[in-house]
């Protein structure tokens, strides 16, 4: 990475890599809720899904979960 971003750019950045790949796949949050439950994480709901993202406040256990759902095998820092 060429700078250091601070904390809130980081999670900024990282929730909209979050919803374009939400989006790339063609998914609904719906869609990704369901998708979780399937990779054995329930609970997530459509609008705590879009709330966490809209609010760029997520754990990193989220963030992984949320990438293995959408069985992405790797991420490029650069891309976020």
């Amino acid at each position: 990475m060429a700078a250091v971003r601070s904390k809130e750019n980081l999670e900024r950045r990282l929730a909209q890599f979050l919803k374009k790949e939400i989006a790339s796949a063609g998914w609904t949050y719906s869609d990704l809720a369901h998708q979780l439950e399937r990779h054995g994480w329930p609970g997530e709901k459509a609008s705590t899904i879009k709330q966490k993202l809209h609010r760029a406040s997520f754990s990193a256990v989220f963030f992984i979960q949320v990438v293995s759902a959408l069985g992405l095998k790797t991420i490029s820092l650069k891309d976020i």
